[in-house]
């Protein structure tokens, strides 16, 4: 594939949902790609999808460089403080109420914020709400196995990963 079909591919990636009519299940959110096809692209309402979850962690898809996840913290909950040495991340909040703790300063966060954390950052995002906090994560490099879902954070502690 030439690299203008690789950007084309990354632009639909990025920036095309489905259209404004089109209702996502949970069962949609659910079923995610199966693999990791480099060449393929993923169209996804990334608002129904982040809307709609209900788990901790959800890998809905993984790009050679890109990673695309949904997160839902409860009231209370937080992703933990952390850096991350090898890459970048992207946070969108489409739901609830929080804050963002990125090298010992702390951002409100409400419905339509992002927080742009690059390499090295110590960070941390809190649900301060009394409903839950539903974001979508890009991760540059990808940062958790293709398909990971952690219903709860206990889930994913368990189970080695942090953010």
């Amino acid at each position: 594939m030439t690299n203008a079909g690789r950007l084309s591919i990354t632009t639909v990636f990025l920036g095309t949902v489905i259209g404004a009519g089109a209702t996502l299940s949970r069962s949609a959110v659910a079923a995610g790609p199966s693999s990791v096809i480099a060449d393929t692209a993923y169209v996804v309402n990334i608002e129904q999808a982040a809307l709609a979850n209900n788990d901790f962690r959800r890998v809905l898809f993984t790009a050679p460089h890109t990673q695309l996840v949904l997160m839902t913290l409860q009231p209370g909950e937080d992703i933990g403080m952390e850096v991350h040495e090898q890459g970048d991340q992207f946070i969108r909040v489409e739901a609830g109420n929080g804050s963002a703790v990125l090298d010992g300063v702390t951002h409100p966060l409400q419905d339509g914020s992002s927080v742009v954390i690059p390499q090295g950052v110590r960070h941390n995002v809190v649900n301060t709400g009394s409903t839950p906090l539903r974001v979508y994560v890009l991760y540059s490099p990808p940062a958790h196995p293709d398909r990971t879902v952690h219903r709860t954070k206990r889930e994913a502690e368990a189970a080695g990963h942090h953010d």
